[in-house]
């Protein structure tokens, strides 16, 4: 039962918890082929075109730098590429998006086909278009010589423009992913500093190729004129030169041999240091950030240990507290999540009360049948305390002011063991039927570390008060349990009084008041029974209502078949001469009577109601079940 949740469908409180904010209505007919952000086709797409765009990033300024194009092979993907985004360009006239300051789905077609034309669009036909196609085209020595022409496949460079399409994919998996910004921001400096490296390389040996100087650069200056590597083993040099730059080391071995270089590799320096620098500082802020919680954690800790130092606890007493605030760490209680629930709307903090407390209060019988409304309220008058192991939950005599639910952990309550999702301390809400009964014969205790949930006395009246019908089906239900547990504390207490015996199955207060109420009823040996005075008739207003008069007529009755059983029972005594000898049908007769009345508390114990039955009319008359003793003492004559 623990964890259980309640189904989505049976909680629509309207407004944002609902999707209302997605849902508002639209002033045209909304057209079947627009395509919602956060549908399942486009998170597909969107991982589909991430995956792409970091090929483009990776691989289309290499092959800008170090390779010749041709038809081949990478040829053939940079199409199907390039009419993946062509495809992704026609999708973008028909996906809605969010209109930030109403917050709501733009549904309407014209506006969608506006907005991406206003931006967008000329963004991504500029990095669709296939510049690489000019360097198949004219492809000849001689034109491939003129200067023009080779800074034209820089055009190429134009596909990068395509990395703008993350921002726009990752605003969308903000709100549909749970985002660590931290662990995000760690990733995010860490590929901005290889990609930067990599682009310096890459553009470092570009200079090369549009000078086309020959006698004299970089690469021959590091490598020699005739030095035979493959253009994998050049990248890696230029590799080497863009790091050493970024990072400020700069051993020199790697030199700049013209004016253009020197100018890139002045430019490149600016650039490179001040990006390393940037990454380097909101690096170590976030660091810093990730680990606020444990810093703060340690204060405190620091904090408690100085005051047990201060007033010299004893070692075992630290133990327990040390430990105590190392397990609120642990499981994240250490610090209440009510400030952040103060900050969502009305509707946010129902729907999150609903998903993580509604399971466990609909399996509270007093609750079972209530409306959705009301077992939220429940849910949002909730507290949360954490109880450490042997800690007393519920001591003796305590006040009924709360009922616990367990969240985690081992708690013991009247010989029970109370996991995860159990209830105890249900005689708060009885209370509430029978304020005369407001204190507790019991203890409860917990076994381990244990995190539970406290519903006040206080909280659940004022909302029994604004839900009316919901306070009858309570006050039914608590009668009835009042009820049942009358008729075990008496039969425990004509147990007791039979056998001698002082054993306690129920509520032992209620055993005990039963016991003194039969001592002073029923005749001790050698005592003729006191006739019962007849009680002056007062008006007074029974607190259970209708139903606490039926309990009432039900115990007189059997108190009055129980008087008559003993009056039997001691004539019989009586007329055997104290032998214990009698009439054998008489006597079977009288076991059978105790039977009856055992099989009908029993019956009622259960919960069935008593089989009704006129009062007897002699003492050797047959007669029906009995009920148990009435709330009141009976009143005697001054």
């Amino acid at each position: 039962m623990a964890g259980s949740k309640v189904s989505p469908s049976k909680y629509k409180p309207g407004g944002a918890a609902g999707g209302g904010a997605d849902d508002a209505p639209s002033t045209n007919k909304i057209n079947k082929m627009l395509i919602d952000p956060n549908s399942n086709f486009m998170r597909k797409w969107d991982i589909t075109s991430i995956v792409l765009l970091f090929f483009v990033m990776v691989v289309t300024p290499y092959e800008v730098a170090f390779l010749a194009t041709s038809i081949n092979g990478l040829f053939v993907i940079n199409r199907l590429i390039d009419l993946y985004f062509m495809t992704d360009m026609v999708i973008q006239f028909f996906l809605m998006y969010r209109d930030e300051e109403k917050g709501v789905l733009v549904k309407d077609q014209s506006l969608i086909i506006q907005s991406y034309l206003r931006c967008w669009f000329w963004i991504d036909l500029v990095s669709i278009l296939p510049f690489d196609m000019l360097g198949v085209i004219f492809d000849s020595d001689e034109l491939n010589k003129a200067k023009a022409l080779r800074v034209i496949r820089l055009l190429r460079l134009a596909k990068l423009l395509r990395i703008l399409r993350a921002g726009r994919m990752f605003d969308r998996w903000e709100s549909a992913v749970a985002v660590n910004y931290s662990m995000l921001t760690l990733c995010k400096f860490l590929f901005l500093t290889v990609i930067v490296a990599h682009w310096m390389a890459c553009v470092w040996h570009m200079v090369v190729i549009i000078e086309d100087d020959l006698e004299e650069n970089w690469v021959i200056g590091y490598l020699g004129s005739d030095h035979g590597k493959d253009h994998g083993e050049v990248y890696i040099v230029a590799l080497y030169w863009a790091v050493m730059t970024m990072s400020t080391i700069g051993y020199g071995d790697v030199v700049a041999k013209t004016t253009t270089e020197r100018v890139v590799a002045t430019f490149g320096m600016f650039i490179g240091s001040s990006i390393f620098a940037y990454i380097v500082g909101a690096v170590t802020g976030t660091v810093a950030t990730m680990g606020a919680r444990k810093t703060e954690f340690y204060e405190l800790m620091d904090a408690v240990n100085g005051y047990m130092e201060e007033v010299q606890l004893p070692n075992p007493i630290r133990m327990r507290i040390r430990e105590y605030f190392r397990h609120r760490f642990n499981t994240g209680t250490l610090h209440s999540n009510a400030d952040l629930l103060n900050m969502m709307s009305p509707a946010l903090r129902e729907g999150v009360a609903t998903h993580t407390h509604a399971g466990w209060i609909r399996d509270i019988p007093y609750f079972s049948n209530c409306n959705d409304e009301f077992v939220v309220k429940v849910a949002l008058s909730l507290e949360h305390r954490t109880f450490a192991p042997h800690e007393l939950v519920i001591s003796l005599l305590e006040d009924t002011e709360i009922m616990y639910i367990v969240k985690a952990g081992v708690c013991a309550c009247k010989g029970m063991i109370y996991t995860s999702g159990k209830v105890f301390g249900e005689d708060m809400i009885t209370s509430i039927v029978k304020p005369s009964e407001s204190k507790r014969f019991y203890t409860a205790r917990s076994l381990t570390f244990s995190d539970v949930y406290a519903l006040p006395k206080t909280s659940l009246i004022a909302l029994l008060d604004k839900y009316q019908e919901t306070f009858g089906q309570v006050r039914r239900l608590a009668i009835k349990t009042v009820f049942r547990e009358c008729i075990l504390s008496y039969n425990n207490a004509v147990k007791n009084l039979m056998t001698g015996q002082r054993k306690f199955s129920g509520n032992r207060q209620l055993v005990e008041q039963f016991e003194a109420k039969l001592a002073r009823l029923l005749p001790t040996d050698g005592e003729d029974p006191e006739e019962e005075p007849e009680e002056e008739e007062t008006v007074t207003e029974d607190p259970l209502g209708a139903e606490g008069k039926v309990i009432t007529g039900e115990l007189q009755k059997m108190t009055r078949a129980l008087l008559a059983m003993q009056d039997r029972v001691v004539g019989i005594e009586k007329s055997s001469g104290g032998g214990g000898g009698g009439d054998p049908s008489l006597m079977a007769r009288i076991s059978a009577l105790e039977q009856q009345l055992q099989g009908a508390l029993g019956a009622m114990a259960a919960g069935a109601p008593p089989l009704p039955t006129p009062p007897p009319q002699d003492p050797s008359a047959d007669w029906g079940s009995p009920a148990a003793a009435s709330f009141a003492a009976p009143k005697k004559d001054s």
